[in-house]
């Protein structure tokens, strides 16, 4: 593969499932990844999720909403590639 051509296949949003919300968030400071607005918290009666496809294929998980506890959730970007970094806690 060419050097152009591995621009085109990167990774441009993380997600990641996290324990500790403030510990996690700490550590990408640490790294030296920049923090995107404050934390925020999204709760069960304030999330509305559409689906635009009428039958998505198997493969492909449904978006969960919160349940009783409200997620936490903080956006990064990496210094080094601009990748989009979220940290949920749930």
């Amino acid at each position: 593969m060419a050097e152009d051509d591995a621009r085109i296949y990167r990774i441009t949003h993380l997600g990641m499932k996290v324990r500790d919300l403030n510990a996690a968030t700490s550590r990408l400071k640490a790294a030296g990844a920049t923090m995107i607005g404050e934390p925020f918290e999204v709760s069960k009666d304030k999330t509305k999720i559409e689906y635009v496809a009428e039958k998505a294929p198997l493969k492909i998980s449904y978006a969960m909403k919160p349940g009783k506890k409200p997620w936490r959730i903080a956006v990064f970007k990496d210094p080094l590639d601009g990748v989009i970094i979220e940290l949920v806690e749930r």
